[in-house]
């Protein structure tokens, strides 16, 4: 019988440190499918310290309470505005979809919906596309707290969170990990990947992939395979 890569029983601090390359993947395929934040509730992780994470790596949440900390009072009428002479039409539509013209920026920030779309648009930095940093200046925000607020490097907020489950969750086990996946339903990444899932004999064990979605089964055998191709 062979080694397994990394045991079911082995903790996410053993993955984040002898499988790094595997746990940046991890964190930048949650980032972009945004599914960090399910990742982080299916863990249990409290909703107050979510939203922590989700303000520090976002500078377009972060602009936003600035704003309402200064202009509580800004429309959602004169939000709208600002992205239309940003050209921001996929924006607004955001706004449209969620809030009624009268509200305020206070009723943006308590639409968690509505202020988590916003954001991932705002914070893409996309070239010759306008993003959160003229959204700032275009309400207003003072230059030089919008080059405070710029990233240094790339943030992730999986990474922020991974490294707080580590912290404080440091019995937290790669097999209660493939769990919360599993409640998350990506499946799809299951079905993509099930002929390259090997057990610790290297059996192929793609004939187990209904127990596998049932959770009447649990890979153990190398989640190298598994969270390496985590695609959306």
């Amino acid at each position: 019988m062979k080694q397994c890569d990394l045991a079911e029983t082995a903790s996410l601090g053993v993955l984040r440190h002898k499988h790094h390359s595997t746990f940046e993947t991890i964190c930048l395929q949650l980032d972009y499918c945004n599914n960090w934040r399910a990742l982080g509730l299916n863990i249990k992780i409290p909703d107050q310290t979510l939203q922590q994470i989700a303000t520090s790596t976002s500078c377009a949440k972060a602009v936003l309470e600035i704003i309402e900390n200064r202009k509580p009072h800004v429309t959602v009428k004169e939000m709208r505005d600002a992205l239309k002479e940003m050209l921001r039409e996929d924006v607004c539509n955001v706004l449209d979809k969620y809030l009624p013209e009268g509200g305020t920026i206070k009723t943006l920030r308590n639409n968690l919906d509505c202020l988590e779309e916003l954001a991932t648009l705002l914070d893409c930095e996309t070239p010759g596309m306008k993003n959160w940093l003229h959204f700032a200046c275009k309400l207003g925000v003072p230059k030089e707290d919008c080059d405070s607020l710029k990233p240094r490097g790339n943030p992730s907020p999986t990474r922020t969170l991974m490294e707080y489950i580590v912290q404080v969750d440091s019995d937290l086990t790669v097999k209660r990990f493939i769990e919360a996946l599993k409640r998350m339903q990506r499946t799809d990444v299951v079905n993509a990947l099930r002929k390259l899932l090997l057990d610790c004999d290297g059996r192929n064990i793609s004939t187990d992939y209904a127990d596998f979605i049932t959770g009447d089964h649990y890979v153990t055998g190398s989640l190298i395979y598994l969270v390496s191709h985590l695609i959306l």
